[in-house]
């Protein structure tokens, strides 16, 4: 299900007013400087029985991981795999580790990744390299 222009607006009001308001223990356990990037996107979810698509909104990225809000509560280590394209550049296929999830409101999660691995221009961006499915090898 593809968020409508109404929903994203108001995410994106939300997810501002938490840029504004972020409590100074997470501001103190990032590595990296974050750079706002406000997107709707799908990650896939490998932690489940089969790989599953859910429905986000980025929030921010750094050289260490990224933030997104979502409908649905992740667990940390949880593992997710997201795809993207630069305008210039190469895309990317990320594979990421949930680090931290808390409830926002209105029925939304707010949650933080580490990266793990990435894949520099892949061939088909709905598959990704097999041991990312087992949290043991990576």
């Amino acid at each position: 299900m593809t968020p409508t222009q109404e929903q994203f607006q108001k995410v994106r009001a939300l997810l501002d007013q938490l840029d504004h308001h972020t409590p100074s223990d997470l501001a103190n356990r990032r590595r990296a400087p974050r750079l706002p990037v406000r997107m709707a996107t799908t990650l896939t979810l490998l932690t489940s029985p089969q790989p599953t698509k859910i429905d986000i909104f980025t929030r921010n990225f750094s050289m260490s991981g990224f933030g997104f809000a979502s409908r649905r509560m992740f667990r940390s280590d949880e593992r997710v795999v997201i795809f993207l394209e630069f305008p210039n550049g190469p895309s990317k296929l990320v594979l990421s580790r949930v680090t931290f999830a808390r409830y926002i409101r209105n029925g939304l999660y707010e949650m933080g990744t580490e990266f793990l691995e990435c894949v520099s221009n892949p061939k088909d961006p709905g598959t990704f390299p097999s041991h990312w499915s087992n949290p043991l090898r990576t």
